[in-house]
């Protein structure tokens, strides 16, 4: 598995959008379920306190998760998408975070090309 942004691996087959918010060229897969609402992102975008997003995230979003439902919807191969580039704070790093906890087995990587190689670990 691994994660990426919508400017490198947006048109990828493998591709699964997890922000709440889509670009309108994007045509993938969706998973909305692990988007956080719209009162975590308000309060983020005001604040843009990483610490508080991260805890709302956790309680409200991923809290009633059950991670092995979510990787075994996602599968193998998904990217996970969302808007930041790798380097920034991005929801979709507590996702693989999250994921990797609680799947000991599971490895994600970031993206960092156009290509399934050049990747870095969480």
């Amino acid at each position: 598995m691994l994660t990426s942004y919508y400017a490198i691996h947006g048109s990828h087959v493998d591709a699964v959008a997890i922000s709440a918010v889509v670009p309108s060229f994007y045509k993938g897969r969706r998973c909305t379920k692990l988007s956080p609402n719209y009162s975590i992102f308000s309060e983020w975008k005001s604040t843009k306190d990483n610490d508080r997003f991260t805890y709302r995230f956790g309680e409200e979003v991923l809290s009633g998760l059950d991670p092995n439902e979510v990787y075994s919807e996602l599968g193998d191969n998904a990217i996970l998408l969302c808007y930041e580039k790798p380097n920034d704070f991005c929801h979709r790093h507590l996702v693989a975070s999250w994921l990797m906890r609680n799947i000991p087995h599971l490895i994600i990587q970031e993206a960092t090309s156009t290509t399934r190689s050049g990747f870095q670990f969480y």
